[in-house]
């Protein structure tokens, strides 16, 4: 398809640049790491674009790519952050049904609040395991489907499914008692 067309992977990148640059974000925080991994996806994609088989969609095949390159950074610099402060992103529903059961009524201490809610998700989410965190994440913060999701973390539907409930399981029981709110 785009094997040997560099105008053709030069609109892909277009394309996928600011997607493919948050996922890095998320997982390293940090926006100089973030602009070389998302370098390192494109060159390592552009290398490898005769392995694309047209089996999985080319989104789902380039994020595995950015997963991958995310994780060697990450494995290489021994951090384990995988997401960024502003949370509001992941379901801000939930966020805004929280914060006005809640909440302060005065809008300082609002704003406290939800900064301070945004920061307890964030732990919470940090410290589920690697494969429901990355679940998660990619579901939540990134808007993938389930068959995305397997195809870039090379897991079965199934185990996607599983990794998010135990997650949002988990998530729930541990906001809950964090922020005195029936866990259902």
């Amino acid at each position: 398809m785009l094997a040997g067309k560099t105008e053709r992977f030069e609109q892909v990148v277009i394309l996928f640049r600011d997607r493919i640059y948050r996922l890095a974000w998320r997982m390293v925080q940090d926006r100089d790491d973030a602009l070389d991994i998302t370098q390192e996806v494109f060159l390592r994609a552009f290398r490898a674009l005769r392995s694309w088989h047209g089996r999985a969609r080319f989104s789902a095949w380039l994020h595995r790519i950015a997963v991958n390159v995310s994780l060697d950074f990450v494995r290489r610099r021994a951090r384990q952050r995988w997401l960024t402060e502003s949370f509001e992103e992941i379901e801000p529903s939930a966020l805004q049904a929280l914060e006005a059961r809640n909440a302060p009524a005065d809008q300082p201490r609002r704003q406290a609040y939800a900064k301070q809610l945004r920061h307890e998700i964030l732990c919470a989410v940090q410290r589920l395991p690697s494969r429901q965190r990355r679940c998660f994440v990619l579901r939540h913060g990134h808007e993938c489907s389930i068959r995305e999701i397997a195809a870039v973390l090379s897991i079965s539907e199934g185990a996607v499914k599983r990794h998010l409930h135990r997650a949002t399981r988990k998530l729930r029981r541990v906001l809950a008692s964090r922020l005195s709110v029936p866990p259902g």
